[in-house]
């Protein structure tokens, strides 16, 4: 399901770059096995919100603009 995902989300014409927000190293690792780009962030975060703004802010997404 998470490689479905990310490949329908690279294919959108709109993005240029797809990044897997996760804490959990096995998510990271299934990442790295089709390709992804995955970023571990902390397992403290109350939610999805949270874990996307700690990984554009270690990526340098966090200011980009289409």
């Amino acid at each position: 399901m998470l490689e479905h995902v990310w490949r329908g989300a690279i294919a959108a014409r709109r993005i240029d770059r797809v990044i897997v927000a996760t804490e959990d190293a096995r998510i990271a690792e299934a990442c790295a096995r089709f390709g992804a780009e995955a970023v571990m962030t902390s397992p403290d975060h109350p939610s999805g919100s949270d874990r996307v703004a700690e990984a554009a802010r270690r990526t340098g997404e966090a200011g980009a603009r289409s």
